[in-house]
């Protein structure tokens, strides 16, 4: 059941030549759809948590549109990474930066002006995120 899950995942994320990769959150939503019997819901939750939707390093793009690098994990919710913005909403690099949770991350004190909206590839942005670690 575990790699019907990995093997789905993996297809929706893979570029195809017939259509560009899903986005992670994308996909959860697809595989996570309630009633959907493809599935073992607590499978499917155990490999979400395991894989995570925004591993740290990856690039984001908030809700406000500021793209932004992912510096630690929610430790159970993985939609609600702490996040250091780095390219602010009108599309110019950050010099310095501080990193901000979203709603119930790591670091949440109440205060989270920002939340994740999908994933970016750093190849369409010319941004190596390991930088900004």
């Amino acid at each position: 059941m575990i790699v019907s899950i990995a093997d789905v995942f993996d297809a929706l994320r893979s570029n195809r030549p017939y259509r560009e990769g899903m986005a992670t959150v994308r996909i959860r939503s697809i595989m996570g759809e309630q009633g959907n019997p493809a599935f073992n819901q607590a499978l499917l939750k155990r490999f979400v948590n395991l894989m995570g939707l925004f591993p740290v390093g990856n690039l984001v793009r908030l809700d406000k549109g500021e793209i932004a690098v992912v510096t630690a994990e929610h430790p159970t919710d993985p939609f609600r990474p702490q996040v250091k913005i780095i390219v602010d909403r009108v599309g110019r690099r950050r010099s310095k930066s501080r990193c901000w949770p979203t709603p119930g991350s790591a670091i949440d004190r109440g205060e989270h002006p920002h939340a994740v909206v999908e994933a970016v590839d750093p190849d369409s942005t010319d941004i190596d995120p390991l930088k900004y670690l």
